[in-house]
């Protein structure tokens, strides 16, 4: 075998072995963000009340605790900032004060980010004289690295109980 027959054998193998490699990261690449990955978020407990029906089913990112201040003045929320970002939801109106939105999980899917919750009811049965409406606020944290630069991700918030859904969708440059 002459040894431009060799080298043209060994180029060929060499980019068979390549186009295989990329192959597979693509195929763990759409795996791991399509088909239900469970992301390791948490839910940050605040005892905020919202009563303002004008912020009623907004979504918001945060990435510093100073953008997190100056939206919700009264918190103090405590996350690793250089790891996470924070979310939160204010969910659809309530009939007392009280109810809490209770995070079940986040998956990215299809290119969305999807965080399941249900609406707790208050743990008091005496609501005489309350008739305050109000909103319930949850703050989630999740990780950064799963909100790829350069992608757009549109994050949903799914009401487990009724299927009620919130977008907000986020471009590459405001991620």
């Amino acid at each position: 075998m002459s040894q431009s027959s060799i080298v043209k054998k060994d180029s060929i193998v060499t980019l068979a072995v390549i186009l295989l490699v990329a192959f597979s990261l693509g195929v763990i690449n759409y795996r791991n963000n399509t088909e239900g990955k469970i992301i390791a978020a948490r839910q940050v407990v605040t005892d905020l009340q919202i009563t303002n029906a004008k912020l009623s089913e907004q979504i918001s990112i945060f990435y510093t605790p100073q953008e997190l201040t100056n939206r919700f003045p009264d918190t103090d929320i405590h996350i690793n900032w250089n790891r996470d970002a924070l979310l939160s939801f204010i969910g659809l109106p309530q009939p007392t004060p009280g109810y809490q939105a209770v995070l079940e999980d986040v998956r990215h899917e299809g290119g969305n980010l999807n965080i399941r919750y249900h609406i707790q009811e208050p743990n008091y049965t005496d609501s005489a004289g309350i008739t305050v409406i109000a909103y319930p606020l949850m703050f989630v944290s999740i990780p950064k690295d799963n909100l790829v630069a350069g992608q757009t991700i549109n994050i949903q918030f799914i009401e487990t109980e009724s299927g009620h859904t919130k977008s907000l969708k986020l471009s590459p440059n405001e991620i």
